[in-house]
């Protein structure tokens, strides 16, 4: 997947599994569409799979933080809370058993400054009981040892 290369606009170019009964049209509104904060950050969708999903996230001057050029915290945050959030429906391959977020552990590393693309990447364990846990990181596109943010997520599973 080229991570400056196009996104994933349409719901005619979103390939979810064979045997997923996920909608396309859903997956893409989930993804860019329908949060409301992720609509004005510019969030865009480059993949999906069984278990997993990648977004990008573009620089704009209003996402700094404390420094000139340097990505706030707090977008980091909602960047791998959105990429956890979908990597745990599309894990489900059922919106309706999403019970939301229960927790979001993210440790920080180096600060992201004059970084013009950030990407966002989360993969899903299997659901055991009424949890599900995603593990996702936020990195320099094209270079994904360049970590920015890491995160756990604990998502409830509706029965």
């Amino acid at each position: 997947m080229d991570e400056l290369g196009p996104a994933l606009t349409d719901a005619s170019m979103i390939v979810l599994p064979a045997h997923s009964r996920l909608d396309p049209a859903e997956v893409l509104a989930v993804s860019v569409r329908t949060n409301a904060a992720h609509v004005a950050m510019g969030t865009e969708l480059l993949h999906v799979g069984e278990r997993s999903a990648v977004l990008r996230l573009r620089w704009r001057p209003e996402l700094a933080g404390p420094d000139p050029g340097r990505w706030a915290n707090g977008v980091l945050t909602a960047l791998l809370d959105h990429v956890c959030s979908l990597t745990g429906v599309l894990t489900l391959d059922d919106a309706a058993r999403f019970g939301g977020t229960m927790g979001l552990r993210v440790e920080y590393g180096p600060p992201a400054v004059d970084v013009p693309v950030l990407v966002a990447r989360a993969r899903g364990d299997e659901p055991h009981g009424g949890v599900l846990r995603v593990q996702g990181i936020v990195h320099a596109a094209g270079a994904p040892d360049l970590v920015f943010a890491a995160g756990r997520c604990t998502v409830a599973v509706v029965a």
